[in-house]
């Protein structure tokens, strides 16, 4: 496969169905066994949620009658309340709060054939596991999104069940902009949600929001992808090269 260089912003759709087809066509088509796990991660804020649900859409379109499904690495988190107790609420994201039992035992379910695993939900906009569970059902195709696929992570070493992990990279400045973007887009959505973790930032002024973005970032989300994320880079497939406004600029075959 080629690396791609994207420079319209209107071609992100087609160029993300070429390159599907060629993981079709090249990994799903010659190395099938059900399901067939597609792995995406990079850091937080750098649009991995909105791109599986895009690989979702392309791939259901693309392969009429098999079932693909959408699992986040977000559901396998401790609850806030776990994480409480044990004093790492700033800590979410990092690989002391995942729930590693859970994830593991996830794939060893997935990987056995079962046809129906219920799994915890993750709220954004809660900022915690919520009381709802997902039904993973008889699935084809799994995208895979989120952090946790380090081997610090865990011990069963996600990345190594996954047959294909994509990284999604970009400039840290263009996906600290990304973040404070999500940031002020979850307080908006809490408008009318005095439950929401956001509705509390509702009565602060920019100065305020902001010192507390620019702690999560540099205090958390930062150090956790310096750390914990980036040196995924070596061991994906491809490589989804950003710019702002999240247009892709190159997509980076490793396989080569």
């Amino acid at each position: 496969m080629n690396n791609y260089i994207i420079g319209d912003y209107k071609q992100q759709k087609e160029i993300y169905k070429d390159f599907l087809k060629n993981i079709v066509d090249k990994f799903i088509k010659k190395n099938y066994k059900k399901p067939f796990i597609i792995g995406l991660t990079g850091s937080v804020a750098s649009g991995k949620t909105t791109l599986s649900y895009i690989f979702q859409e392309i791939l259901k379109n693309m392969l009429p009658g098999k079932n693909i499904c959408r699992v986040s690495t977000d559901n396998f988190l401790k609850s806030n309340e776990e994480l409480i107790r044990e004093n790492i609420l700033n800590r979410k994201g990092f690989p002391e709060s995942y729930k590693n039992e859970l994830f593991c035992q996830f794939f060893m379910l997935i990987k056995s054939g079962i046809k129906f695993i219920s799994i915890p939900v993750y709220s954004h906009l809660y900022y915690d596991i919520i009381q709802e569970n997902y039904i993973i059902r008889d699935p084809d195709i799994i995208i895979l999104e989120g952090l946790g696929f380090g081997n610090n992570f865990n011990k069963c070493h996600v990345y190594e069940h996954v047959d294909v992990l994509i990284f999604i990279k970009a400039r840290m400045n263009y996906v600290r902009s990304w973040y404070i973007s999500r940031f002020y887009n979850l307080i908006y959505e809490s408008n009318n949600d005095p439950k929401s973790f956001y509705y509390k930032f509702r009565s602060m002024n920019d100065d305020e929001i902001m010192k507390i973005i620019n702690y999560a970032w540099y205090k958390i989300n930062l150090p956790n992808y310096y750390k914990n994320i980036v040196g995924l880079q070596k061991k994906s497939n491809f490589i989804i090269v950003k710019t702002a406004n999240h247009v892709v600029l190159n997509i980076i075959d490793n396989n080569q």
